[in-house]
């Protein structure tokens, strides 16, 4: 489950953790952002990516960040996170964890020119086969619209 704020300003005017000042119907979009609002259970089996939420965007040149918070209360795992743009991973960082410390906070950003619509994925995955890792709620996607990227 994630919330969708269209914001039709590039600056989030407004903004309250539970949201941001919404666009006004004919507005165009500049910025989009997304929250998760629970856990996101990770697969039991390493090297399998699971998506956080998804945003579906126009054509055009995009400035793109995300943040997860990946935990793991058992046997270190070195955590990945990154995003995901069309089917091709453009971004992708990655923290260890498990025994100390439990939780590790993993932010993504890229630049990515679209020549069509298509969708934006943060995702999150682990390198062994552990149970019980998850990703903490309000994990976020910020896409803003930008000129041209060189």
């Amino acid at each position: 489950m994630h919330v969708l704020h269209k914001v039709a300003a590039i600056t989030l005017v407004g903004t309250t953790r539970t949201g941001v000042a919404a666009a006004p119907a004919n507005a165009a979009v500049n910025v989009y952002a997304a929250t998760t609002s629970a856990k996101t259970n990770l697969s039991p089996n390493g090297g399998v990516p699971t998506t956080l939420l998804t945003l579906t965007i126009p054509k055009g040149s995009w400035l793109m960040s995300a943040k997860a918070d990946p935990v793991n209360f058992g046997a270190n795992d070195y955590e990945r996170c990154g995003i995901n743009v069309g089917g091709t991973i453009v971004d992708m960082s990655a923290s260890n964890a498990g025994a100390d410390p439990f939780v590790v906070n993993i932010k993504s950003i890229a630049a990515v020119t679209t020549s069509q619509s298509t969708t934006v994925q943060p995702f999150c995955q682990h390198d062994f086969n552990i149970t019980g890792e998850y990703v903490d709620p309000d994990s976020w996607l910020i896409v803003q619209k930008v000129g041209v990227i060189n």
